[in-house]
């Protein structure tokens, strides 16, 4: 028996344990999951289990819901054995959780009947409950019910009456129990259903009170929610000025948080207050932000929504063919997602566009997609009329435009009038000019004979000018020889870096003289930074903002003792945007950057932040690209702050860091540029390789595809695999010994 127990034990394990390995798990989470399962079997007490398959069930609720499901079940089994209260408040703990989970899985009527069932659990044995504690707790858990109910009628059921009956119930006994978080929470919600019964002023009320509650809990996350939401009920109120305000002052604490989703809904809110002053321009510059921020987090119901209101911008501006590619964009993704309501908004704005532009059978089309999807948002009664509008709409507006065309007609006749008046006038002028102009030539005959004499006089002068002129260049390109004596030297040796980094590689090929890149490293006590970097430019003023960024690097790490990746970056961008503001006018040189710090103890742990220059990760023929934050070091209007990833590498793995100058290069057999792509590719069928061999296999590459071509940019590419520490050592001290 025992045998077969740790037998079905095991299967389970196993299972969800290959679950874990084939999911987004972190190793840590995954061994959490293991304990956990252990936990679950051998643990005597209902209460420990219960607890433990509840945790279970959080950690997969985001993931795996129908997983999440099965372990909420196992801890409601359980928990009918503990004895009341303690058992009530486990049930009703799970019972809310369950109800998530299969809201996730798209069975809201399931959701709402066990949040009934928790509810009516609650309301029974609160009365009957002596301890003052454990009647709190009950309590506490009735609120958290009634208002993921009230949540269940307003966002699924659209029955905003019982969602506010709810929402009440939920806070009045908040206020009892002075449980202020919830109170603030639930007044946020129910000024959300007065939002959406168009009552802004009421909203703002519950707002104010629940921005106040947040404030003085310093709950920033909930601040900039309230500060959001009062941003939308200004705007509901036409009150252009303070709208703004409240969404400026939400965008700014969600930069501290570093809350990119609700930086983009923020940003969003600007563009569609700007949007709705007749601003489209600025609404534009606040729509593109919002979209890149949903691009780098990929949520993709974000992106296709800014699109939208991209779109709509543009046609206000009557751009017509960016409004058309804009919404064209956010259709195809709203149809991928499945999202109805977006997808009824962007026809609708396709249509008026296709309209404005004369193509009525697209705009017909575009409008039979939005009736469409508006009919299945809406009831059915309401649909019938909505689409006798829409078509009565649709036929006062052609019948507009072909009395429009009419007029157009009567005003071109008088126009082509006009013009024969001008055309005759014209030709009377240029007939005039034409008699000057031959004066003029005359004139001129006489005078390039005398300037003939001159200009032969001159000759001479230019070529014994030519000579010192390439007596000059000769010293100059001598001068620029010396420097790259310099800048080599500056520019780590082979036995440094091989030191520092073994088993790597690094390609370098300059395009002038002298290169406006240069690969650096640099040692502390605890880590070794390597980077890859192309400032502006080539050749001398390359080599010369080259100089001044790699001085500004070494500065950050060795004097200001900066060893977070993205801290580096901000902190050299102040230093070079200093360096080259000295002057009136300041100068807009700086570079794109890649850098990589390798933890002495660990090498296998690496962190990574870019200036528009990623890194790319080979493993087992498989690449992974981390994005840079999309600026450089230096002057940039837009300035955001610099990202970094924490990266666990596993032994074998190949890390490329690479300037542009190599995917951009001309040549192969159609003379086109290289590209990414083809560069990925090349990097993965030699990923496997020793570096030494990787290094002269990039330089046979890179020689081979520019052929003839002159090149076209700086070249550096630096490489490595990425091996354990003990590995690393050996590497050294074979180094030290050769």
């Amino acid at each position: 028996m025992k045998i077969l127990i740790s037998l079905i034990l095991l299967i389970k394990a196993l299972a969800f344990t290959s679950y874990c390995q084939n999911s987004s798990f972190t190793s840590r989470q995954k061994e959490l999951v293991d304990s956990l399962l252990q936990v679950t079997q051998t643990s005597r007490h209902d209460t420990i289990r219960a607890r433990t398959y509840l945790q279970l069930g959080n950690l997969f609720l985001n993931t795996k819901p129908d997983t999440a499901i099965y372990f909420y079940t196992q801890a409601l089994k359980i928990a009918e054995k503990i004895p009341a209260p303690k058992g009530i408040i486990h049930k009703a703990n799970i019972l809310n959780q369950l109800s998530q989970a299969y809201t996730k899985l798209g069975n809201s009527s399931q959701a709402l009947n066990i949040l009934l069932k928790a509810q009516r659990i609650l309301e029974l044995h609160i009365p009957t409950t002596p301890q003052v504690s454990s009647k709190s707790e009950l309590q506490r858990l009735l609120a958290l019910v009634l208002k993921s109910i009230g949540n269940n009628y307003q966002s699924v059921y659209f029955d905003y009456a019982r969602a506010l009956e709810y929402y009440f119930k939920a806070l009045r006994i908040s206020e009892t129990l002075k449980l202020l978080s919830y109170q603030a929470i639930l007044l946020q919600s129910i000024s959300i259903v007065y939002g959406i019964l168009n009552k802004p002023n009421k909203a703002l009320d519950y707002l104010l009170k629940a921005l106040a509650i947040n404030q003085k809990l310093n709950n920033k996350a909930m601040v900039a929610s309230n500060l959001g939401y009062i941003g939308n009920a200004y705007g509901a109120l036409r009150e252009w000025d303070k709208a703004l305000e409240f969404f400026l002052k939400a965008l700014q604490i969600n930069k501290e948080l570093n809350n990119k989703y609700n930086q983009a809904n923020n940003l969003d809110n600007i563009g569609n207050l700007y949007f709705s002053m007749n601003q489209p321009e600025k609404a534009i510059i606040y729509f593109t932000q919002a979209l890149a921020i949903c691009q780098e987090i990929d949520d993709k119901s974000g992106v296709a929504y800014t699109l939208g209101g991209i779109g709509a911008s543009y046609l206000q501006l009557k751009q017509y063919a960016l409004a058309e590619k804009y919404l064209k964009e956010a259709i195809a993704l709203s149809h991928q997602l499945g999202d109805i309501f977006q997808l009824k908004e962007d026809y609708q704005t396709l249509s008026d566009l296709l309209a404005q532009t004369n193509r009525y059978r697209e705009a017909l089309q575009a409008h039979k997609q939005y009736v469409l999807y508006k009919d299945s948002v809406f009831k059915e009664e309401s649909q019938k009329a909505t689409i006798q509008k829409e078509m009565q709409y649709h036929y006062e507006k052609e019948k507009a435009i072909r009395e429009a065309e009419y007029q157009n007609r009567i005003n071109l006749e008088k126009e082509i009038q006009a013009r024969q008046k001008i055309v005759i006038l014209s030709i009377a002028i240029i007939l005039i000019l034409v008699a000057v102009f031959l004066i003029i030539v005359y004139k001129r005959l006489q005078i390039t004979r005398r300037q003939k004499q001159i200009i032969e006089e001159q000759k001479k002068l230019v070529e014994q000018q030519k000579t010192l002129v390439e007596k000059k260049n000769q010293e100059i390109t001598e001068s620029i020889i010396y420097a790259r004596r310099i800048q080599e030297a500056i520019l780590p040796s082979v036995a440094k870096w091989q030191a520092l980094l073994p088993n790597s590689f690094v390609l370098y090929i300059p395009r002038d003289i002298v290169a406006g890149d240069f690969y650096w490293i640099q040692e502390t006590e605890n880590y070794t930074f390597v980077a890859a970097a192309d400032c502006t430019g080539h050749g001398v003023p390359g080599a010369m903002v080259s100089v001044l960024c790699r001085n500004a690097l070494t500065k950050v790490v060795q004097e200001e003792k900066c060893y977070q990746t993205h801290i580096i970056l901000q902190r050299v961008k102040e230093i070079v945007v200093e360096w080259l503001s000295k002057d009136s006018e300041p100068l807009l040189d700086g570079m794109d950057i890649c850098l990589v710090r390798l933890e002495k103890e660990n090498p296998l742990h690496i962190q990574y932040s870019g200036a528009n220059r990623p890194l790319w990760i080979v493993r087992k023929k498989q690449i992974q690209e981390y994005q840079p934050t999309k600026q450089p070091i230096g002057l940039y209007e837009a300035s955001l702050p610099f990202q970094s990833y924490d990266i666990f590498l596993e032994a074998g793995d190949a890390v490329y860091l690479v300037t542009d100058g190599y995917a951009d290069q001309f040549g192969g057999p159609k003379g086109k540029k290289m590209g990414t792509k083809k560069l990925k590719e090349f990097l993965i069928s030699i990923s496997e390789d020793l570096p030494s061999i990787q290094l002269q296999k990039v330089r046979e590459f890179f020689t081979t595809w520019k052929g003839t071509e002159e090149q076209v940019d700086d070249v550096t590419l630096v490489g490595f695999v990425a091996q354990p520490v003990a590995a690393l050592l050996s590497l050294q001290q074979e180094l030290k010994k050769a």
